[in-house]
């Protein structure tokens, strides 16, 4: 329930500020490089 909250208040703030929230799946998102997208195991 905290989580879904969270969700919804992120994305309140987000139409206030006018900035787009996206929900991406959690798999591997530590992983990912943030400059090329490979997958780097750590």
């Amino acid at each position: 329930a905290a989580w879904s909250q969270f969700a919804v208040g992120l994305q309140y703030l987000g139409k206030v500020y006018g900035k787009t929230v996206i929900a991406v799946a959690p798999q591997y998102t530590s992983q990912d490089c943030s400059n090329c997208g490979n997958l780097v195991k750590k």
